[in-house]
């Protein structure tokens, strides 16, 4: 399944309320995204994160409007970046890929997807 063909079926399944498959579909998408956007074989937590910040401008779209996702921070959750320090005040590319390439979104998006 091709990036295009992810989007548009997390698109139809979450319209029919299967939650899980959308978010595995986004999450395909969004890996893919990031590996085309840098030229990479395999994203990297870093580059998975830069990819969303660099389209939250896209993702505030989907929301609804109303919130600046560049500014936005959760300062009641605090994440352990993997590496043995603690993000606080995260922001959604944080808590998105909190595991980065060990976490259920990353696990989902081992798929070749471009």
């Amino acid at each position: 399944m091709n990036l295009e063909a992810h989007v548009i079926r997390s698109i139809e399944v979450f319209e029919g309320n299967h939650k899980q498959e959308a978010l595995m579909h986004a999450c395909m998408a969004i890996d893919g995204t990031t590996r085309n956007l840098y030229s990479l074989e395999k994203a990297t937590r870093s580059h998975y994160k830069k990819c969303l910040r660099k389209y939250f401008w896209l993702i505030e779209k989907f929301m609804g409007g109303g919130i600046n996702l560049e500014e936005t921070k959760w300062t009641n959750i605090k994440i352990d970046d993997g590496n043995g320090k603690t993000i606080t005040n995260p922001d959604l590319a944080d808590i998105i890929s909190k595991d980065g390439g060990g976490g259920l979104q990353r696990d989902l998006c081992n798929a070749d997807v471009r």
